[in-house]
């Protein structure tokens, strides 16, 4: 039987579930649209690495860091590894390897699955009493 205290943070972590689920979903939606984004490249020719662009998003991140109380120092080391990864997914997308666009592909259905088993099957969904 759980306590009231015991409930509600309980509670609390179902909502950071939600919150985290929302958050992985949202880095792989960005993962998607880099891999249109490095086919867009290969097209037409233009270089991955784009330091301009990194500049504006590691910037921008600053801003909202600023604007929203969080710390610049932890946005700045996200971003360093969202844009790692994405110069990652870029570069073999661009690299015209379908074995590697399997590859990636692959590799988000299983994250996807991994994710998914992890928020459902670790927490133990029985509150009865």
């Amino acid at each position: 039987m759980l306590s009231e205290i015991e409930k509600g943070l309980e509670g609390l972590r179902v909502k950071l579930d939600s919150i985290d689920e929302q958050l992985l979903d949202t880095l792989k939606a960005r993962l998607e649209c880099c891999i249109r984004i490095g086919l867009y490249k290969r097209e037409y020719n233009i270089p991955m690495m784009q330091p301009h662009r990194i500049n504006f998003v590691q910037e921008r991140a600053a801003r909202y860091a600023d604007e929203n109380g969080l710390s610049k120092e932890f946005l700045r080391n996200l971003y360093e590894l969202i844009i790692s990864e994405t110069c990652r997914v870029e570069d073999i997308v661009i690299d015209n390897s379908e074995n590697r666009r399997q590859e990636i592909s692959s590799s988000l259905v299983d994250q996807k699955r991994k994710r998914e088993e992890l928020f459902n099957g670790g927490r133990d969904t029985n509150t009865s009493n």
